[in-house]
């Protein structure tokens, strides 16, 4: 599904990541753990295409993706859901949902019914404005925008920010039956720990910009175990 081979990236003169390396399986979740400041959203950023990588390559199924623009990878089935959620705050949740219709090419059934069958909440506020939500609702609805374009591929950018603990595990549980459901690949970057251990199938640890830890199966539900690459 995909490929990442020595990536390094970052910021004008200023390298963040170095040498990144890793690859997952149709279907496999997939979460990048580490603490603050490490390089997990310039990662996530990366591979969607927000920042040109250094050096490297990216490929994506058989095609090379490294040199593409967000919306060209949006359209090969790519979903992203950026930190803080990223809503229109003065749109409807519905006129919200709407503009998820637009990410992907093909042409799948886009019905605001997927997003509505896996958050029922959301059905019940589609006409509120999309800014009065709560944290946790916010989240609810940048992941289900993404689900209506019925991505391949969905990368998620620390979606328990913002929001209550008990409903980490909520959207942890979703992501992993959505994968499930639809046969999407995810990639997650997190430092919650119950959210990681909810859903995630194989975890890549990140410190100053390297990849220092590969954890799977019962490693994950280690909470030692995956602890120590969470806390300083």
């Amino acid at each position: 599904m995909l490929k990442v081979e020595n990536l390094s990236s970052g910021y004008g003169t200023i390298t963040i990541l170095r040498d990144v390396s890793f690859e997952m399986k149709q279907g496999e979740i997939v979460a990048i753990i580490g603490r603050n400041g490490v390089g997990k959203s310039t990662l996530i950023k990366s591979l969607i295409g927000l920042i040109r990588p250094k050096s490297g390559k990216v490929v994506y199924g058989d095609r090379d993706i490294t040199r593409m623009k967000p919306y060209e990878r949006a359209r090969l089935g790519i979903g992203y859901v950026p930190q803080g959620h990223g809503v229109f705050p003065l749109l409807t949740v519905r006129e919200n949902l709407k503009m998820g219709e637009m990410i992907n090419a093909s042409g799948k059934d886009k019905s605001l019914e997927i997003a509505y069958d896996y958050f029922p909440r959301l059905h019940e506020r589609r006409e509120q404005k999309a800014g009065t939500l709560s944290g946790g609702e916010q989240a609810m609805l940048s992941i289900a925008r993404t689900l209506i374009g019925r991505p391949k591929l969905m990368m998620l950018d620390e979606p328990s920010e913002g929001i209550q603990p008990n409903l980490a595990f909520q959207i942890g549980e979703i992501v992993k039956k959505c994968s499930s459901d639809m046969g999407i690949s995810v990639i997650i970057s997190e430092q919650h720990i119950g959210l990681i251990q909810t859903c995630a199938q194989k975890c890549y640890a990140l410190d100053k910009g390297i990849v220092v830890g590969e954890l799977a199966g019962e490693e994950i539900q280690d909470y030692n175990c995956i602890k120590r690459y969470l806390t300083v």
